[in-house]
């Protein structure tokens, strides 16, 4: 028996404590270290590695779910992709880290990420098919990956993080959105005959001058300039009591 055949069929744990089991030999390139194939025995993820690696314990689990619990890697690898994994660290981060000082409004508030999405790898896959995707932008860092937009009138327990479900768009809509989703929104409109009113609340505004609310948020977003005449702009809660006392 040659002495590398007997290191096939053993079994070996990597620093993390996780258990695998060397399955065969991988021919390689003369003037090469010999690499093995193994398994990892609680996912089942497979990969090579080569001896020392093994017996160092250095070789790593791609779907071990280390990322604040649920989430892991795939196959794919984060270091060509930091935009990309900011995106989806920060998602996962928001929905599951309950040390996050945003858990609150997210996880603690029923806000999950879909299962698909626990690996970075297909939540890669699906990157550049979420409505409003732009690859410049996205690299840029100028468009947000939002849930609220598709998901209105779904109770926050019930919202969900998917391909399906999301979108991207701009800082001003994000903001936009976010502040909308207040209780009372403040806002100045201008009339079509040039009054400035100061309103809160978009429910009593749109019932008293006969409006509809959503073409007004429209409006409130800069998804569209004026409606029958009308110009809006959001106040952002920080600034309404200075505008009030003016």
């Amino acid at each position: 028996m040659r002495i590398d055949d007997d290191f096939i069929n053993r079994r070996f744990t990597n620093n993390r404590g996780q258990s695998f089991v060397v399955i065969e030999k991988v021919v390689t390139e003369k003037g090469k270290a010999n690499r093995y194939k193994l398994k990892f025995e609680a996912t089942g993820y497979e990969t090579t590695a080569e001896k020392v690696q093994i017996n160092r314990g250095t070789v790593k689990d791609r779907f071990e779910r280390s990322v604040f619990g649920v989430g892991f890697l795939g196959n794919t690898k984060m270091v060509n992709n930091k935009a990309a994994y900011s995106v989806w660290n920060g998602m996962l981060e928001r929905c599951y880290d309950t040390t996050c000082t945003r858990y609150k409004d997210y996880g603690g508030a029923g806000v999950r990420v879909c299962d698909r999405w626990h690996c970075f790898e297909t939540f890669l896959e699906d990157l550049q098919n979420i409505e409003g995707y732009d690859d410049r932008k996205f690299k840029e860092r100028t468009i947000y990956l939002d849930k609220d937009i598709k998901q209105k009138g779904v109770p926050k327990n019930k919202m969900i993080y998917s391909a399906a479900t999301c979108c991207f768009v701009t800082r001003a809509i994000n903001n936009a959105n976010r502040n909308m989703s207040n209780a009372r929104v403040h806002f100045v409109a201008k009339s079509p005959d040039g009054e400035i009113i100061r309103a809160e609340g978009l429910r009593p505004f749109a019932e008293k001058y006969e409006l509809h609310r959503p073409i007004i948020k429209k409006c409130l977003r800069k998804e569209r300039e004026e409606y029958n005449g009308w110009k809006f702009e959001l106040i952002k809660e920080s600034n309404w009591g200075r505008n009030k006392s003016a």
